[in-house]
């Protein structure tokens, strides 16, 4: 991703002169790979960075930037939780970054996750606002940027990531710009060739429909043991963080099937073939609201 990074940079730095400053470290192994490749100590590692650049710069706080269903995580399936769930954005994980860093500054210090409380959708949506839509099809979302993918394609098109996006931009509109040409595999219309990939997929769908059907009171009592590890830390009361969150998860599900309406819209009929088990084919099944424990196959982490 070091070249994407790099001409991003540069369109940021044309488009707003003078607001945009670079800074590039190069950190890895080299000439191998790595025994564990969840990358998720890259946010403590990205958090250090950007606390060395604040701090020089003399400032006591720094954004990170993630949509708020991803920092979140909730949980998917039972064999995806505890360590097996990322957290590298939550809001837990940032107050706890903040006061480790606090301990170093000897100073409060605070890390700022603006798009908490976005969706995917939301961000899709809020970069065609400001006219940021030209950067979309060259930014990166993959979490399967160690594999080559053929031809010109930037994402695998089957990580948790990599659906979340294409979902998102249809939900938003854009599925234009979010060119499916950047994908190597589309789970819409071809065969998902493993479970691993039918497994992701259909946990998403199923989550957002929870997400869509759900009461407000459901939605507490389902995830109150999450919600603990969320409400202290967000800056607000403990009534209105619930309410935020579960406003969230619900939007997050509505877009969901929004977004999955339009694949449909655009793909389910006679003028495609839709091959057995694509997603197309395993929605129209309804695949997604079969009890997730027949599906077979272990999930590895997100």
């Amino acid at each position: 991703t070091k070249r994407t990074q790099a001409n991003l940079a540069q369109a940021l730095c044309l488009t707003y002169q003078g607001r945009v400053h670079p800074y590039f470290f190069d950190c890895g192994l080299a000439n191998e790979r790595g025994a564990e490749e969840t990358q998720r100590t890259r946010a403590f590692l990205f958090g250090s960075i950007a606390f060395a650049v604040a701090h020089r710069l003399g400032l006591d706080s720094f954004f990170a930037y993630e949509n708020g269903v991803t920092s979140l995580n909730f949980i998917r399936r039972q064999d995806l939780m505890n360590a097996r769930a990322s957290r590298t954005t939550h809001p837990q994980t940032h107050a706890l970054m903040a006061d480790f860093l606090a301990e170093v500054h000897g100073g409060p210090v605070k890390v700022v996750n603006p798009f908490w409380t976005k969706t995917k959708t939301d961000v899709f949506t809020l970069l065609d606002k400001v006219n940021g839509r030209d950067l979309i099809s060259s930014a990166v979302s993959c979490s399967k940027t160690f594999q080559r993918q053929p031809g010109n394609a930037t994402h695998c098109g089957c990580c948790f990531q990599c659906v979340d996006r294409r979902i998102a931009a249809y939900a938003a509109g854009l599925q234009d710009i979010d060119n499916a040409g950047i994908y190597s595999t589309d789970i819409f219309r071809k065969r998902i060739e493993t479970q691993e990939t039918r497994t992701t997929a259909l946990d998403y769908v199923r989550q957002a429909v929870h997400f869509s059907n759900t009461t407000d009171d459901g939605f507490v009592m389902a995830r109150l043991a999450e919600l603990s590890d969320v409400t202290p830390f967000v800056g607000m009361e403990e009534d209105a963080a619930v309410e935020t969150v579960w406003t969230l998860c619900h939007r997050h599900g509505e877009q969901v099937v929004q977004g999955l309406s339009a694949v449909r819209t655009q793909f389910d009929d006679l003028r495609y073939h839709l091959e057995d088990g694509s997603l197309l084919q395993l929605m129209a099944t309804r695949a997604h609201l079969a009890d997730p424990s027949k599906n077979g196959g272990a999930q590895k982490p997100a």
